[in-house]
């Protein structure tokens, strides 16, 4: 028995995973790109850990000769880095950006927006106290447990 039935076998499973994998890669580098520009740490972990399995799985293609594909999901997470950092960088070189959140807030929205002309809903007397809501019993232990006892 040679093992060339066995080369043929591995090979018709690794091709289409690392094919599979390939298009992760690049996906999980989008990601990554994207999570830099939003500045969004979280996010950026995820979106690298998705570039490494899909990086990993690419790799079943090196078996069959295929050695661009791997390269390709090598090469695209530095440039969704560097792409990535680049928008961050200009996206933080706006006049907008330089005021705290804070302070964007306050201003409220832009003048000709319609959001001002919008009615609020009235606090009616039949709304559940937030002593009796799950939160507010939780609130409430604490500042309890937060206040020291008062010897008489």
């Amino acid at each position: 028995m040679t093992i060339l039935p066995l080369f043929r076998a591995l090979t018709a499973l690794l091709i289409p995973v690392g094919q599979i994998g390939v298009g992760v890669a690049i996906c999980g580098a989008i990601a990554l790109m994207i999570a830099l520009i939003v500045d969004a740490a979280g996010f950026a972990g995820g979106a690298a850990a998705l570039w490494l399995t899909g990086a990993m799985l690419s790799m079943g293609l090196w078996y069959s000769g295929d050695l661009l594909s791997p390269v390709a999901a090598a090469v695209v997470l530095p440039a969704a880095i560097g792409a990535g950092s680049a928008c961050r960088w200009v996206v933080r070189r706006r006049p907008e950006a330089r005021r705290s959140r804070a302070a964007r807030r306050s201003a409220g929205p832009a003048q000709g927006s319609e959001s001002n002309n919008v009615a609020r809903p009235a606090r009616t007397a039949d709304t559940t106290p937030l002593e009796l809501t799950s939160t507010g019993a939780i609130l409430a232990g604490a500042e309890r447990r937060r206040r020291p006892a008062v010897a008489h």
